[in-house]
This record gives C-alpha cells, structure tokens and sequence, in this order.
C-alpha cells in the first residue's frame, strides 16, 4: 500500500520507541530448487529422494532446521512472482488479480494499460513491520513490481513498498556474474523511508563487477546485519531472496570443484551446475547464520543476536525439473514441477525458526498444512506483536501458537493454490487434493497413499462426497477471488465488470464470440469475453431486440472449471418499440449467481418494458446455478421463461421472486431453502421443484400455462432423460422436421454445424428403440460436416476425456467398407465409428498410439457409445452396443486424438481416420441421434440410462399436457395470492404435490380444456401434501352443464375439486339430509358460485337451492358415494325427513 505521509509519521515518531525487545526477522527465499535438492528436507521425509541423480549437500539450511520446525506439506503458488506476491502480503495472490508470472514494465504506474506487480491498495510485510517498529530491508530478487511513480501516484518498486533499505535486481533473473547486467536485471541500491521518499539510489552493478550475485547477495545480506546489530537499537526485518538455482546455469569453479569432490555419480552435466548452484546458495545462508552469530565478526559470540532473531525460510515454488528450459532440480516422488498444478510445481521446503519456537520443538518436522501466506503473520504478529485491523484480509495464520502448542489443532484445515494459466486451480484437505486445470478436467488424489499423483480418483463412486465437499471448498474459495488485473494474464482480460450483448450485430454467437460485447458502462468499441471475466462482480445485460431474434450460448467456464460467474444478469429493453413477437435465448453452459466481492447479493433483473406487452420472450435456457441467496427482481412487462434448471450450487440455499414482472420456470427448481414469490405472476410448466414454495400476497401461482411447451406431467411418471452433463452436441432428427439439420450445439460454437446438402428427415417407427419419431436418411453425396478446429477449443476438447454416441439404422450389413457414422479426424489423428459391412469399429487415432475396437452389428437399429477415459499413461477406450460393453483397451497412452481437424456425421470430413485408405465413405443407412459428450468418459450407468431413454415409448403430445408440481417441501398460499390450473381430460389435470404441509388461502382459478365438459362424478386433484391447513378464500371454476355442481373437499392431506348434482352441498354423491344441513347452515350468504349451498351458480345461498337439494333427493353419483362413503348424520332420523319434505312440498 502506498502509505500516507500521516502514516509514516505515525510510524516514524512512535513505531521505533520501546522496541528493542521484539526479535529480528530474516526471512530467507530460494529460487526453483527442487524439494528433494535440501538435506533437510531428505532427513525430515523418505519421499525426498533425488534417487541416482545425487544429494545435493545444504549442511547450513540443515542447521537451521535444527534451530525450528520444517515443514514437509507447505504450499506456494507454482510460479515465481505470485509466490512472492502471497509472501510479502499474507493473502492469496488471486484474491487481488495476481495469479501468474508478471511482465517485465518500467512504464510509470499512472500510463501502465495494466498495473504489473503488487497493486497500490496491497499492504506488503515491509510496510506491516515499519508500523511495529522495524527497520526494513530486502536482498536479492524482488520480481513483484517495477513501475515507476507517474502522475501523483507512487509506483511498486520497493522504496513505495516499505523497503527502506533495497539491494538487488528489480527483474526475475539475471546473469549471475555481475558487472554488465542493465534494465530490470541490474543491480541496484536504494535508501529511502520505504513510503517514496528516497535519501539516495544508485545502480551498482559495477560495483560487484566479476562477481557471482548469489555471492553478491549473502554478502549484502550480511552487511546489513552487522550494521543493524551494531548500530541501531531497532529490531530489524530483513528479506533476502537469492535467484539461485533459478536459470540460467552457471556456477563458480570454485563450487564446481566441491561438488566434483563428491564423487556422486549423477552429478553429471546440467544436474552438476545445479548441485554448485544450489550449494552456492547454501553457503550464502551460512554467512547469514554466522553473521547473527557473531554481529562484528570478531571470533566472540558475546554480541550474537541469533537467540533475538526470528529465523523463516522457503522456497518459491516447485523445482524447475520438467519444463521447456529446466535446471535439472529434482522433486522426489512429487509429480512434475514448476507451473504445475501437481505437487511438485507448488509443495515446497519451508522452516520457522529461531526467536519464538520453543526450544521443546526446535529440531521437530511437522506435517501440518502452511503456506507462503503465513510467513507474513507470523512475522508481524508472532514476532512483531502487531495486530490485524478488522478491515485487513489476511489469509494466512501466525504459526507459532500451533508449533508452541499453545492454541490447539491445525493453523490450516485447508488451503487453497490457483494460477489463472490453463485455468488452474486446487484445494488440499487432510489426505485429499482436489484439483482442475484445462485438458485434463476435475481430478481427486490421495496424497497419503499416492503421494505421485498416478492414479485418479475422482470417478470413483467410494470418494463422492469427498469430490462433492473439495468440489464446495473450491467454489468457496473461487468466488472470493478477483480476475486477472496485475499480472501477465492480465492484457488478456477486460477490465472491466459490466458486459452487455451486442444483440443486433450478433444473431447467433456464443459467450466467447469475437466482438460480441461492449462496456456496459462505456458503450464504445466491441469486445471479447473469456473464462477469465466470469467472476463474482461480472455483471451481464441482454436486451430485447427491436426487430429480430438471437441467440447466445455460454461456451464458457470459470476459473477452476466452475461455472461461469455472475453477480448480476440484467434482461432489459430493446433500444426502439419491439415489432412483432420476438426472442433472445440465452443457453449453453449453466452460470454461477454469487454474492459479488463487497458481498452484493446475486440478481436477476426483469426490467425488460415496452408499449406492447409480452411481445417478447427471453428463454434463459442456461441453467443458473444458485450460489448465494438469489432475487429475480424487476417490474418488465416482457416474457421472463427459465427454460434451464434454477438449482442450488451448496445447500440452503433460497431464491426470491419480486416485483410485477411475470415469470415461467419451465426447466425445473432445485433448492433446499425456500422459493419465495413475493410479487408478479409465476407459471411452472416443469414439473420439478425442490424446496419449499411460498407465494405472498398479490401473487399469481399458475400451473401449466397457455402458450408454453411444458415438461410431461399430470398423471403418470415423469419420462426418463438422457444424460445432460457436459453435454456439448447433440443432434437428434426427432427435432428437426423443419429440415434445416442444425446440431444443438450446447458448447456454444460460433460456427453451427449444418449438413452439406438438403436434408431428408424421415419418420421413424421401430419397436427396437420406440422414442425414435424421424431419422436423417444420408444422401448418397454424403452427410453432415462442420465446426472446423472445434476439438481444439476450449482445453483443447481433443486433450479430454470424451463419449461419442450414435443411433443408426443398418438397412444393409452388406452395404460396403469405410461407411464413416461418425467422425473427427485429419491425416495424423481422430476419433471416428465405421462401419465395414457387418463389423463396427471405433477408432481413436491419438498422438501416442492408434487404438481399434471392432464388433459386429446387425441390420437393423443399433446404440453404439464410444468412450476416452485419458487418465496420464493409463488411458483407456471402450465400446458400447447396444448397452452391452463389447470392448475395452486400458493402460494406453493417447495424447491429442483430434487436433483441430472438421467433424463429420455419416460421411468422412477430411481424414484417413479409421479407414482402409483415403477419405470414408458415406455411410448408407439413417442417422436418428449423434453426440458428443466433452471431459466426461461414460460408464455403464450413463450408457443404460441413455439406452432406457431410447426404450420408452413416449405418445405424441397433442396440445398442452397436463403438469404436476411436485415440490419436495411445503407449499404455501397465502391470503390474497391465487392458484390456477387446467383440467384436460377426466383423468389430466394440473395439480400440486408436495412432499411436506400444503396451506391454503388465497384464490382457486380452474379452467377447462376447449372441448372438455366435466361430467358428474369427476374428481380431480388440486393439492396435496403430507398434511393441510387452511382453505381456499373464493373459487373461479368452470361452468358445468345444467343440473351438475362443484364441490371442494378438504381432506386431511389433500383437496379435491368434485363433479356432482345439484343439491349434494356436502359433496358425498348423494342428496341427502346431511346436504340441508349445509344449505341450512349457509342460507342468505354469498358464497362463490356454483360451490358449497349454492345449487343454482347465481352467488347466493337461498330458497331456489333449498327447492334444488328437495328436487334432486335421493339421487347420487355413484362413483362419488363409493369414493366418499359419508355416513348420515345420526341426529337426522327417518320421522324427521318426512317432516322436512311434507313442509318442503307447502313451498309449491
């Protein structure tokens, strides 16, 4: 933070007083070395073993283990200068936009298109221990920062950040012999009060001139110690990060001798320059230690401070042992290295020692989970007593209660290490590591049995609440985090947080379609979104367009392969009076509504107005994945339909409805918190809702409305579905009667794949699959292709796991070789099912081997599923028919097996992929359902419940089905609101079933199907649940012929609208003496007509119903008597009867 001059006086007059008592602070950082390159660390873990390749001697780090506690699972980020960003500032470097490596910009800070390095508003460890009263000073590397002051505004290099004294390079590398080094790798030195106000600075690469720097800079290191020690009474904090054995690879003779002295056999080449460089730095640490020994290098130790001095060490990230340019480190049994997401790019040596570990556990090794973070904390509060205001986010923990025991448990249940390259992200949870990086998907590791990470775990059906809670964790984490803003991913992400639509230049793009954006804020040029815009403050606006449609698809992910992140998704007016019905959809991948950062609730506003209401319709067919309470919220006048599932992402969750704005929710409703419509009408026309329903006063609850296609419903199970999830093409020809041939692409491809000539859809009608309605019929001049360099997209596709599936029809098993179902393929990789007379094989053509499995088929309709299941050097491919697996090949290796090659349907596109020879051949048959499933590998559960869809024999709809509303909760109408619903046929009705209490009040609104006269002793469902309260407050139900008459009865769980005669006013079916009661009880009221006492309709309880009970005694509805079974009252006896129909008869 740029400290004002108010706070440095603060500091500068007060800080220093009284504080000779606190310890010291050096805080000591190596560049790249590997975790198994430190002695200690091989003593403290079995799993640090270099193995043939040598054990590179750190004899002075292994003294200062012995002076602390090591710690064998601590964390950083996987790359230099986030790592250094999170150990200067004790936070999570994403939490303020600082996740990769930074570009090298001496531009001065006010005219930097984008900040690199710490941001102005980051409080660094220096500026955190002036306020306690330390002098400060940083040695070394300081690669979080270089822009100059400009305009009023202090710049990050180190005099701004609270380094008062500075001696190092401001780059990340550098030659390490000195002398001729310039720009950013130069050596330099400056003074100042660390808030801006230099004393002097130089650059002093001459100085050293023929020396090597990691010598330059133990040497700085201990100039500043002594000084420290002998003339200043403060304590100090001093920072010195070596940049050995980072590249590039060079070592002093003098080191290289020692390390030949050795005579380890695999101190050989590139490996032996390292082992002298990692020495080298060693030896540096030593001259540390010595000078806190003995401060005036006297041979006395009288004068040492080490007992005064706080001892913290770590090493920036994991070993540069596996990338483009490696150092030849070695990580032991961690998997890979530097930039990676698995342990050996982010486990790393760390030690606290010295001043403040008690002496009781001085020499111990913990397995506790710490990070980087926590260096800063404990430095500023373990040594420097300071206190963390209430405004200060501050992700680390001061470990020295946990090393002291004196507080109890673990400093960290979890952690959490992310870079925005590739998406990167993971969680570690005691034994567990979840993890998710681009092309390789979401992946579960047991650290304690799989410390190499070989064997992923995460589809295993035993860790599924553990996937579901590291999954949570994750989430939690994520929606904290800023966007890329300060680092080298930075000129790749807008920066700015309000995107809207280009509707009337785009008609048919997808969230990551060039230029399909403005500034909401500042509409001026167009722009491109990407993953990295979907976090917790991206605002999203789509407006109603004027004179057409369009349609957008989300084809993007968050970071950490979460859904893409929302604060506020606004449906809003068109820019001119709307002509015609028109629409927008929204569809594709689902989006994520979370609490922005300053924790703004998520909203969904329904502002969309125009002179015509309901001419236009937005369908949200994306599903909105609930992370925090949501409000849909807005008093638009336009149609409002959630076409995808409104579900919860963690439980509890509510969302609430308010405002006029009319809204349908046609794709389902999964919550474990409350539904909550406060205002506006709402529809359901998907029978699905979790979680309790609450409609409030002024609320209009409907169950199926006119005008929209529901989900089946009313009486009858519920169809089943395919699989849903990652579901990223889907053609099925049951849906494209119109004959345009256009695959749903739910991935959201710019380009659609559209078939090369006119398409012939046919009906279809086999008793093998009976959900199967029409089939494309391939013309002899091929069939379908498309979306050019789409399996190179987004991951790559073609780096993932994937399902292809196919319904095809054989008309003849002796049509011929090469006929190509399906392809995606070019001359040197693909992925294609062919069909060679009688036999199917599929073929998986990757970089790394070329795979065939092969089955025979019959003529006739046929399901064929093929699976890649990419699992790093255990690969594995399978074959489906049927439901059957016919074959399986594992312990592969497959690499790319796409690349970015065209996609063909029933013909070969472009490659020699899976044939004899040449391109494939048209395949002869019918085509009925093509997909492709993108990161996901089907297993035999996901094939059935696709293979059970295909066996279901689904009646054409005829007009608008009936719809249930199952909610699993209660459901509550409250005085003033209203619930309307259909009755179709006798035995279709809409309804309401809830799994918990229905209450009732409010307004009843029936309708009748045209064509549909309910007949005397029609019972239909309205609600029921596991119990009832309350009432209806009025009826509006549909008129009925003359003679007949409705009656609600209220049951214990239920209520039921009934068909009866006229004068059965306690609805039995029977007109009895228990109905005068009613009338009698009821006579000169007004009542809702045509219910109750009221047998003619006209509103009120009179004699006319009295004479229509006494006309109508003694008939009955059998079908209702039966059902009811209503004993007579015993208090009306035979003699009494016979009264009321004598006095009955003197009415006439």
């Amino acid at each position: 933070m740029r400290i004002a001059s108010l706070f440095a006086a603060s500091f500068l007059l007060a800080g220093h007083a009284c504080q000779a008592d606190k310890p010291n602070v050096v805080l000591i950082v190596t560049d790249d070395a590997g975790w198994a390159d430190y002695g200690f660390m091989r003593d403290a873990d079995p799993n640090a073993d270099p193995g043939n390749r040598g054990a590179v001697p750190t004899p002075h780090l292994d003294r200062l283990a012995g002076m602390g506690v090591t710690f064998t699972n601590a964390y950083t980020a996987s790359v230099c200068s986030p790592s250094r960003a999170m150990i200067t500032t004790g936070q999570y470097g994403t939490r303020f936009g600082y996740g990769s490596n930074i570009q090298g910009d001496l531009t001065a800070i006010n005219n930097a298109s984008y900040v690199q390095g710490l941001p102005t508003s980051a409080v660094t460890v220096w500026e955190r221990m002036q306020t306690v009263g330390y002098d400060t000073a940083a040695v070394g590397k300081w690669h979080i920062g270089q822009h100059a002051n400009g305009g009023g505004q202090l710049g990050n290099r180190p005099e701004n950040q609270g380094v008062e004294h500075f001696d190092g390079l401001w780059g990340g590398s550098r030659g390490y012999f000195a002398g001729s080094a310039t720009g950013t790798q130069a050596l330099r030195r400056t003074i100042s009060d660390g808030a801006g106000s230099i004393s002097s600075t130089s650059v002093v690469e001459s100085q050293y001139n023929g020396e090597y720097v990691t010598d330059v800079f133990g040497d700085q290191s201990v100039d500043y110690i002594r000084d420290k020690a002998t003339n200043d009474a403060d304590p100090f904090f001093l920072y010195t990060s070596f940049t050995a054995p980072h590249t590039p690879m060079q070592a002093t003779a003098s080191d290289l001798a020692f390390i030949d002295s050795l005579n380890e056999p695999g101190f050989t080449g590139q490996r032996r320059t390292y082992a002298a460089m990692q020495y080298s730095m060693d030896r540096n640490v030593g001259k540390i230690l010595d000078a806190l020994d003995d401060p005036n290098n006297d041979g006395d130790t009288s004068d040492s401070i080490a007992d005064d001095t706080m001892l913290l060490f770590i090493n920036d990230n994991g070993g540069d042992c596996c990338d483009s340019g490696p150092n030849s480190s070695d990580n032991g049994e961690l998997r890979n290295g530097k930039g990676s997401q698995f342990e050996g790019g982010m486990r790393v040596p760390m030690i606290v020692a010295g001043a403040g570990v008690n002496a009781g556990v001085q020499g111990t090794v913990s397995t506790d989970l710490v990070h980087a973070i926590d260096l800063v904390p404990t430095a500023y509060s373990g040594a420097g007593e300071g206190a963390f205001g209430p405004s200060d986010v501050v992700d680390g923990k001061n470990l020295l209660p946990y090393i002291n025991g004196t507080l109890p448990g673990v400093a960290h249940e979890d952690l959490f290490i992310s870079r925005y390259n590739n998406q990167q992200s993971a969680v570690r949870k005691g034994k567990w590591k979840y993890m998710h990086q681009n092309g390789t998907g979401f992946q579960l590791y047991d650290l304690d049995n799989d410390l190499d990470e070989s064997n992923n775990v995460v589809g295993s059906l035993a860790n599924a609440a553990v996937v579901e809670e590291l999954h949570q964790l994750m989430a939690g984490y994520q929606v904290q985090m800023d966007k890329p803003r300060h680092d080298n991913q930075a000129p790749l992400t807008n920066q700015f947080d309000h995107f809207r639509f280009r509707e009337n230049a785009v008609t048919n793009g997808a969230f990551s379609s060039a230029n399909a954006w403005v500034d909401g804020d500042n509409p001026g040029g167009s722009v491109t979104a990407s993953w990295r815009d979907g976090y917790a403050d991206n605002r999203m606006t789509f407006r109603a367009k004027s004179s057409g449609d369009y349609t957008v698809t989300n084809d993007l992910k968050g970071a950490g392969g979460l859904a893409y992140m929302a604060n506020r998704l606004t449906l809003a007016s068109a820019d001119a009076p709307l002509v015609g019905e028109r629409s927008a959809t929204i569809a594709g991948l689902p989006l994520m509504m979370t609490a922005s950062r300053a924790g703004a609730a998520p909203v969904i506003d329904l502002d969309a107005l125009d002179a015509t209401p309901g001419a236009f319709t937005f369908n949200v067919d994306a599903d909105i994945e609930v992370y925090d309470d949501l409000t849909l919220q807005g008093n638009g006048n336009q149609r409002f339909v959630f076409g995808g599932q409104v579900r919860e992402f963690r439980p509890g969750r509510s969302v609430t409805k308010a405002g006029s704005a009319d809204v349908t929710f046609a794709g389902g409703v999964d919550l474990s918190g409350t539904l909550d419509l406060q205002g506006g009408a709402v529809a359901f026309t998907n029978g699905s809702v979790r979680g309790h329903v609450l409609a409030r006063t002024g609320v209009a609850v409907r169950v199926g409305p006119e005008g929209i296609v529901p989900g089946e419903g009313g009486s009858g199970d519920d169809p089943l579905e395919i699989v849903t999830t990652d579901l990223e093409l889907n053609y099925d020809a049951a849906l494209d009667l119109s004959g345009d041939s256009l695959w749903s692409d739910a991935a959201g491809s710019p380009d659609n794949l559209s078939f090369g000539s006119a398409a012939t859809t046919t009906p279809v009608d086999t008793a093998t699959f009976p959900h199967l309605s029409a089939a494309y019929t391939i013309p002899t001049s091929g069939g379908a292709e498309g979306l050019n360099n789409y399996f190179e997209q987004s991951g790559p596709r073609s780096r993932q796991d994937a399902t292809f599936e196919v319904v095809f029809n054989v008309t003849n098993s002796s049509a011929g070789a090469d006929q190509v179902l399906l392809e995606a393929g070019g001359a040197a990789r693909g992925v294609a099912m062919v069909l060679n007379d009688g036999q199917l094989t599929f073929n998986v053509d990757g970089d790394a081997s070329d795979i065939n499995l092969t089955t025979g088929v019959t003529e006739g309709w046929n399901h064929a599923v093929g699976v890649i299941d990419l699992e790093s050097g255990t690969d594995s491919v399978a074959l489906y028919l049927n439901n059957q697996l016919v074959g399986q090949l594992s312990g592969q290796t497959i690499d790319d097996w796409a690349g970015g090659n065209v996609f063909g349907l029933g013909e070969g596109a472009s490659s020699v992929t899976g044939v004899s020879s040449g391109t494939g051949s048209p395949f002869h048959g019918e085509i009925a359902v093509a997909r492709f499933y993108g990161g996901t590998a089907f297993g035999t559960t996901e094939v059935d419940q696709n293979h059970q869809w295909l066996l279901q024999d689904i009646a054409p709809s005829t007009g608008q089905p009936a719809v249930t509303l199952a909610i699993d909760g209660d459901f509550t109408l409250e005085a003033g609101s209203s619930l309307a619903l259909d009755l179709l046929t006798t035995d279709e009705s809409d309804r309401v079933e809830a799994s918990g209490l229905v209450a009732l009040a409010g307004d009843l609104i029936v309708a009748a199907s045209d064509g549909f006269d309910p007949a005397a002793g029609d019972r239909f469902d309205i609600a029921s649940g596991s119990a009832r309260s309350g009432k209806f407050d009025s009826y509006d139900l549909p008129g009925l012929v003359s003679g007949l008459m409705w009656q609600v009865n209220y049951a214990a769980d239920r209520v039921q609208l009934l068909v009866t005669l006229a004068g059965d006013y306690n609805g039995d079916g029977l007109v009895d003496a228990g109905d005068y009661t009613v009338w009698r009880d009821a006579e000169g009221q007004a009542v809702d007509a045509g219910v109750g006492g009221d047998g003619d309709g006209d509103g009120q309880v009179t004699q006319a119903d009295y004479l229509i009970w006494r006309d109508n005694y003694g008939a009955s509805v059998p079908a209702l008597v039966e059902a009811t079974a209503v004993p007579e009252p015993a208090a009306l006896t035979a003699t009494a009867l016979g009264w009321l129909i004598a006095y009955a008869r003197t009415w006439r």
